[in-house]
């Protein structure tokens, strides 16, 4: 009887299928790898522009105001009359609420719509007070439009809003200036405010303005280890089927 040994004829159908699996396995974690640099190079960008002294809003302008996004920007001027209500649910302290943008105009007469923080569910719009008068803000500049494929499309006709588009918000009032971003209100003192404090700035008001939270979720590394794991067990399971199946002699 002649006995078994271990030969390294490798299954032809078994590799076809394995090694180009292999390849995109490591391909996929290499890629979240990158996906990583690239992800916490941007946290650590927002976090930079968040703690730089704020700059005024009339000197970003209306082309090239995408590298102001992040930062915080200083403006004056006055509240006009034109809430929008986004439909998207936000708890704060287990209270759902939504967000409350309205329309802003500067002291050099351009338009900007303004997230002027977080309103209960539960709390009446005769509650809900706009300050009059010329008022100072300091909010971080954010880009408008839809921020994930989740979120419904919005429907001017009927007054719901699921996120921020400038030109939709406020065409009716035939606003052409407005600008093509918003700015998220902080709550952060103003020192450079010597006019009426927003309403929104003081402790019980509505809105409530909502802390930004640079940070981002950044779960890249998880998911290379989850590609290097299965391209792993791949070899593995590769390796041990060719050990169980010996070649007779």
């Amino acid at each position: 009887m002649e006995a078994e040994r271990h030969s390294v004829r490798l299954n032809v159908w078994m590799t076809a299928v394995a090694l180009p699996a292999l390849v995109l396995l490591i391909s996929l974690g290499i890629w979240q790898l990158n996906r990583l640099e690239w992800k916490e190079a941007l946290i650590a960008e927002r976090a930079a522009g968040l703690a730089a002294e704020p700059v005024a809003l009339k000197t970003v302008l209306r082309d090239g105001w995408e590298k102001h996004e992040f930062r915080r920007v200083y403006l004056e001027g006055n509240f006009r009359p034109d809430n929008f209500k986004l439909n998207t649910p936000i708890k704060v302290r287990k209270r759902p609420g939504y967000k409350l943008i309205t329309l802003f105009e500067t002291l050099t007469g351009q338009m900007v719509l303004v997230d002027r923080g977080w309103v209960p569910g539960t709390l009446k719009k005769d509650n809900l007070h706009t300050p009059s008068g010329k008022i100072a803000l300091i909010g971080v500049l954010r880009s408008a439009g839809r921020k994930n494929s989740w979120l419904p499309d919005n429907m001017p006709e009927k007054d719901e809003w699921y996120f921020v588009d400038p030109r939709a918000m406020t065409l009716r009032n035939k606003n052409y200036n407005t600008r093509p971003f918003f700015i998220e209100v902080v709550p952060t003192p103003n020192p450079r405010n010597r006019l009426q404090v927003a309403e929104s700035d003081r402790r019980g008001a509505w809105p409530m303005p909502l802390a930004f939270n640079a940070q981002q979720p950044n779960r890249h590394l998880e998911y290379a280890v989850t590609w290097f794991g299965l391209a792993a067990t791949l070899v593995i399971i590769y390796i041990a089927f060719h050990w169980r199946h010996p070649t007779k002699h």
